[in-house]
């Protein structure tokens, strides 16, 4: 009798060591999806990181490019001023302030490019 009992504890082991062995085989390929699904995110987080600092620099440069062209306008005024001659006359004026127009519209463009 004690080793009908004995081979049934074993059978009652064996079927319980199965039963937790699916269940840890099941957690297996739930994580290992898990885990190749994270991947693919991460592959697609790193080429959108990229293409954001990639974006970043250009902005930057743009940036700094109209901060030059800005400093250059606070100028006008002033060269505008020294213009202003008794012997020069309204029509020197004039072209110098076109020129000046020409160069104001050429920074609206650069500013409209980066919006």
């Amino acid at each position: 009798m004690a080793s009908h009992s004995s081979s049934k504890d074993l059978k009652i082991s064996i079927a319980a060591f199965d039963e937790k062995l699916q269940i840890m085989l099941n957690a297996q390929a739930r994580l290992k999806w898990e885990l190749d699904d994270l991947r693919q995110e991460n592959k697609k987080l790193r080429e959108e990181s990229t293409k954001f600092k990639a974006e970043y620099q250009e902005i930057k440069k743009k940036h700094r490019q109209l901060e030059k062209d800005f400093k250059k306008s606070r100028y006008f005024a002033k060269i505008v001023t020294n213009k202003l001659t008794p012997t020069g006359g309204i029509s020197e004026l004039k072209e110098v302030i076109d020129h000046y127009i020409e160069s104001i519209d050429a920074v609206i463009a650069k500013l409209r490019q980066t919006l």
